[in-house]
């Protein structure tokens, strides 16, 4: 069977909630969290890489972009958990995501469209590896273990860059970001101490995050707000739903850590549909949002009539988001079919 850019997405989304589940146990436990995360990072550069030789499809334009905003979703909350990184820096990191796939499907609604701008793709990348580098050092709080896994990640990183300009003759701006912000981890690893690091670590991030996000703004808020007050609304509440379960994330049960987690991924699959429904003329206003927010409110239902249970056993959590995931995935798949 010939792999696809769709296989390699699909199977993106499905895995992501083995290593999100493993971030929560031990030491070693989150090692492998971290070079499962890595293998799914790179399957982001493959599906790309193959879109691009076999013809972008649909389904792949759909599914794309929500695989990369549910990777870094299932990688965020886990920090604010962990102590890693500040509820208020993941709010906005999150918010920013939220904000632009909202304007994205607001301006779809008036025949217009905000293409992804390159400093956007590299602030996933950033994403991705910045978040990976922040666990790595949380975990091992001497300095050594990090700088030897920066330095051979760098080293390892180089080499498949090589391979890949030495055999399809092309070096994106993704593997150089990824090498130079590599680089420059590695530099502040030797030079400061650690919690230092993971301070200029989410510093740069979030700048590079909400930097990303102007072009957006400035082009889609004129446009929203020029549709008149229901626009403006809708797109408000759109950011409510998933943001304000988000800004009480510490004042909850780790069980209902799980549950925002779940919410938040189903936000963005919804948005997606939404906007890939209106662009491909499917539909003008579509009723993916209203479907998915009553799924979410079955899983939240089901887990306050069974809070007691639920709340000793986490498994009983992952298997709940994990099974959502493998609905969401199959429903974008029938859906975009």
């Amino acid at each position: 069977m010939t792999i696809r850019a769709n296989h390699l997405t699909v199977a993106r989304i499905l895995l992501l909630p083995l290593p999100c589940w493993l971030l929560y146990q031990g030491k070693w436990e989150r090692m492998w969290a971290l070079a499962l995360f890595a293998v799914l990072g790179l399957t982001d550069y493959f599906d790309g890489l193959l879109a691009r030789r076999q013809g972008a499809t649909p389904l792949g334009k759909l599914l794309d972009p929500i695989a990369d905003k549910i990777f870094v979703t299932s990688m965020a909350i886990p920090l604010v958990d962990l102590g890693i990184m500040p509820l208020w820096m993941v709010w906005m990191i999150l918010g920013r995501e939220y904000l632009v796939t909202e304007l994205r499907r607001a301006l779809s609604a008036v025949d217009k469209r905000l293409p992804v701008t390159e400093l956007a793709k590299i602030k996933t990348t950033l994403q991705m590896t910045g978040f990976g580098l922040m666990v790595m050092i949380q975990t091992f709080p001497g300095k050594e273990v990090a700088i030897a896994f920066l330095s051979g990640a760098l080293a390892a990183t180089s080499v498949l860059a090589a391979t890949i300009f030495l055999r399809f003759g092309e070096f994106t701006s993704r593997m150089r970001t990824a090498l130079g912000f590599m680089a420059a981890g590695l530099t502040m690893a030797l030079l400061l101490p650690p919690r230092q690091v993971l301070d200029m670590y989410g510093a740069v991030i979030l700048g590079i995050t909400l930097f990303s996000a102007a072009g957006y703004v400035v082009k889609g808020l004129p446009v929203v707000a020029s549709s008149g007050l229901t626009a403006v609304a809708r797109v408000l509440l759109s950011l409510a739903a998933p943001l304000i379960p988000l800004a009480f994330l510490g004042r909850l049960e780790t069980c209902w850590h799980w549950i925002v987690l779940l919410i938040l991924c189903v936000e963005f699959v919804a948005q997606g549909i939404d906007t890939w429904g209106m662009q491909s003329d499917k539909w003008s206003d579509s009723g993916a949002k209203g479907m998915a927010k009553g799924a979410v409110a079955v899983v939240v239902f089901g887990v306050a009539l069974f809070q007691p249970w639920l709340l000793s056993f986490r498994a009983a959590a992952f298997i709940v988001l994990f099974s959502s995931c493998a609905f969401l995935a199959g429903s974008m798949i029938t859906v975009a079919r």
